[in-house]
Parts: structure tokens; C-alpha cells; sequence
């Protein structure tokens, strides 16, 4: 399985959210460039066709999307895996993000739920099977 390729704004906004992530106590730039990057992730989820499709479906809006980023940062998957923060990655591809709300609607994304989220990742997992609507299909 090889993963979609990365969008380089996906890939930009990946850099500058990981880098806030790991700074413990940013300065309040680091954060302001953080919460702008955070809003620039919704802005492109947004834009995508499928990603909209899932948002619009789950009613998904902006709060709920930098909530899930900032979720799986606190649940562990905040690791950098064949070059992709793994948050920002998560909801930037359709099949992940499906993944992400509905787990996290049926059990609030545990500790199974994040490492097959890894998983997917590092490229050991399979793909994850998820129901046509939420990819819209």
C-alpha cells in the first residue's frame, strides 16, 4: 500500500502545526502562526471535494476539525511517519478522516483506534475499511 501523495500546502501547514505541537510553551507567535495554520488546514478541508463531502456529512465545521487535529495530537499520534505529521495527515485524506469521526463517535478514538491510525502510516496496517458514504462514494 503506498500512501497518497501529500498536497504541498498540506505538506507547509503540516510543518508549521507539528513545530507548535512540540514546542511545549510556544511563544505567543509560534501560537498565533499555529492557530493561522490550523484555520488554513479547515480553509483547504474545505476546498477539497471529498473532504467537504465528509465534513457536510458528519456536520463537521471548523471548531470540530482543529478540535480532532488537536485530539489526536493529545491521544499520541503526534509523530512525524514517512515524512507527514500524522494529525495534519489524518484529516487531510479522505479514508483517514472518515476513519477519525467515526471512531471517534463510536468510542473517542482510544488507544486501538490511534494505532491503526499510525499504522496506516508506517504502511503495516491495511487499509481501512469504511463505509462509501463517508468517502463519498
Amino acid at each position: 500500500m503506498s500512501l497518497p501523495e501529500e498536497p504541498a500546502e498540506v505538506s507547509r501547514l503540516a510543518q508549521l502545526i507539528g513545530a507548535g505541537a512540540m514546542a511545549k510553551a510556544g511563544s505567543v507567535s509560534e501560537n498565533a502562526e499555529r492557530d493561522k495554520a490550523l484555520e488554513d488546514l479547515v480553509a483547504f478541508c474545505e476546498a477539497d471535494p471529498r473532504l467537504s463531502k465528509i465534513m457536510k456529512a458528519r456536520s463537521v465545521g471548523q471548531d470540530d476539525l482543529i478540535a480532532l487535529v488537536k485530539k489526536l495530537e493529545d491521544r499520541g499520534a503526534a509523530y512525524w511517519v514517512k515524512g507527514r505529521y500524522v494529525p495534519v495527515a489524518a484529516v487531510s485524506i479522505p479514508e483517514i478522516f472518515g476513519y477519525c469521526l467515526m471512531v471517534q463517535e463510536m468510542e473517542d478514538l482510544n488507544t486501538l483506534a490511534i494505532n491503526q491510525i499510525l499504522g496506516y502510516f508506517d504502511g503495516i496496517a491495511n487499509r481501512l475499511r469504511l463505509p462509501s458514504e463517508l468517502l463519498g462514494g
